[in-house]
């Protein structure tokens, strides 16, 4: 017969209560309590009933994590996941996922099993542009407790805070003594179709107010469409053949300051010597001498504060949550321009 918490509080001569709360870790029983509760659950093999639990409560103790089967669209490097785990796990929440192609979630006659079994108390959505309109109303008509990640909405959302990208990584170069600093794009095009992640336009905004501010020439250059990365390098070649070449460049990321790092080089300029080159990353992007990466998504960050948010939406279905934004880290600044070896301009 499988023992259960009545039995252990019958043992112990304390209320199911204690029990209870021993069990889920809560500070409403002394650390003392909480060590006879488990010592207990120890001896009598004792394992919860999560259905039972369920039943009684209205709760499952899970969230879903849901993705496009699209990886460009449903990012999950780990420290995202591990700071939604965390996050989690500190309030005995369990999380599974699911990954949909992005033609069954367009589809109004199909639901996610989380959604037509109803077996998970919230979701989080990691998707970030193009989600299917069918499925935002299949969320919307089932009630169910959802916090988008990564996607700048009205409300009930977590995402990145990448206009303090941009001008974190614009300001760093500029307080190191770059005055002509350009930023490029080359994954977005012109940033102007309204399905191009926030994030495009955000960072050129950052960008735009560090330079604005410190009364400094823009420089902003982006193809007319989406450049695949193969043809990167060549692109790059061609604008720094140009006789204003800048003292320094922002990338968007990683995927730009790479190919534009090769294509200077093999133009014969010295990195960072002749130009400097920084990328905002998720990761430490370096070359001998000095560090590319002038801004670091916080991704732990917003894996543990997207998870917050979606517990505090269960708890208050019906209450909008305001939209949240994750702040960027610095990472180690750029050399003084006057520390350069063979800076390529020299201002009087």
């Amino acid at each position: 017969m499988s023992v259960t918490q009545s039995d252990i509080a019958s043992k112990l001569g304390v209320s199911q209560f204690v029990v209870s709360n021993a069990l889920r870790n809560t500070d409403r029983v002394s650390a003392k309590t909480r060590q006879r509760v488990m010592e207990a659950v120890e001896a009598l093999n004792y394992r919860p009933n999560s259905a039972a639990r369920a039943t009684r409560e209205g709760r499952f103790g899970c969230i879903n994590l849901l993705l496009s089967a699209n990886e460009v669209r449903s990012a999950l490097p780990p420290k995202l996941l591990f700071g939604i785990e965390s996050a989690l796990s500190a309030q005995s929440v369990d999380l599974t996922i699911t990954r949909v192609p992005d033609e069954k979630l367009a589809d109004s006659g199909y639901l996610p099993r989380f959604l037509c079994e109803r077996n998970c108390d919230g979701v989080i959505v990691n998707y970030t542009d193009h989600c299917p309109e069918a499925f935002i109303r299949q969320i919307e008509r089932n009630h169910l407790p959802c916090v988008w990640l990564n996607n700048k909405r009205d409300a009930d959302c977590v995402y990145p805070d990448d206009h303090h990208a941009g001008e974190l990584a614009a300001n760093q170069l500029i307080e190191r003594g770059f005055r002509d600093i350009v930023f490029i794009d080359y994954a977005h095009g012109d940033g102007q179709d309204p399905d191009t992640h926030y994030s495009s336009r955000d960072r050129e905004a950052g960008y735009r107010g560090a330079i604005e501010s410190h009364g400094l020439r823009l420089r902003i250059v982006r193809p007319p469409h989406n450049l695949p990365v193969a043809d990167r390098l060549d692109y790059s070649r061609q604008w720094l053949r140009q006789e204003d070449r800048p003292e320094a460049v922002l990338c968007y990321s990683e995927a730009d300051g790479m190919p534009f790092v090769m294509a200077a080089m093999s133009t014969g300029l010295k990195i960072p010597t002749d130009l400097f080159v920084g990328v905002i990353s998720n990761r430490p992007i370096t070359m001998p001498g000095y560090n590319m990466t002038l801004a670091r998504v916080p991704e732990y960050d917003t894996g543990v504060a997207v998870a917050e948010a979606l517990l505090k939406k269960i708890s208050q279905p019906d209450v909008p949550l305001p939209p949240r934004a994750i702040a960027f880290k610095p990472s180690r600044p750029p050399p003084r321009q006057d520390d350069l070896v063979h800076p390529c301009f020299v201002h009087g």
